[in-house]
C-alpha cells in the first residue's frame, strides 16, 4: 500500500511537470509542482529512516532509489518569481533563494550526490553506509531549508 501511494504521488508530480512543460505555466503552477516534489521527497526520506534488525529493508532501498531520481527534478521547479514575497501565502521559498543561485546549485549538487550514495548503499544492503548516508542527506536537506525556507 505504501509503495502504491508513493507511485501515485510520483505519477501525479510527473504529470504536473508534463503539463508545465506544455502549456506555458503560471508561477503558481511551479509552486504546486515544487510542493508535490517536496512532499514526495519527505515521504521517501521518512521511509529510509529505519533499519529493521540492523538491515536495509527492501522498502528503504526503494525509497532511497526514489530520492535519487527525485533529486534530479528539483532544478525544474525552482523558477524565479515563485517566492514567498511574490506569491504570499502560497509558498515558503524565500526570495534569497534566487538571489543566491550559485549557492543553491551547490546545495542541489550535494543533495544529488548524497541521494546517489544512499541509493548505492541501499542496493548493496550495506546497513552502516546506508545509515551514514541517510544522516548526511538529512543534514543537506536541513541546511537548505534552514537558509531558504520561511517559517510557517
Amino acid at each position: 500500500m505504501k509503495r502504491l501511494r508513493i507511485a501515485v504521488a510520483a505519477l501525479t508530480t510527473l504529470a504536473a511537470a508534463s503539463v508545465l512543460a506544455q502549456s506555458g505555466p503560471k508561477p503558481e503552477d511551479y509552486v504546486t509542482a515544487r510542493k508535490g516534489l517536496m512532499q514526495l521527497q519527505r515521504l521517501n526520506k521518512g521511509a529510509t529512516g529505519g533499519l529493521k534488525g540492523g538491515a536495509v529493508t527492501p522498502e528503504a532501498a526503494a525509497a532511497a532509489a526514489n530520492l535519487a531520481a527525485l533529486s534530479q527534478m528539483l532544478p525544474l521547479v525552482l523558477v524565479e518569481g515563485t517566492d514567498s514575497e511574490k506569491l504570499a501565502g502560497k509558498t515558503r521559498a524565500k526570495p534569497d533563494l534566487w538571489a543566491n543561485m550559485a549557492d543553491v546549485k551547490d546545495r542541489i549538487a550535494k543533495l544529488q550526490a548524497e541521494t546517489k550514495k544512499l541509493a548505492a548503499a541501499g542496493a548493496k544492503k550495506d546497513a552502516a553506509a546506508f545509515a551514514a548516508a541517510d544522516k548526511d542527506l538529512g543534514d543537506v536537506c536541513k541546511g537548505c531549508h534552514d537558509k531558504y525556507r520561511a517559517e510557517q
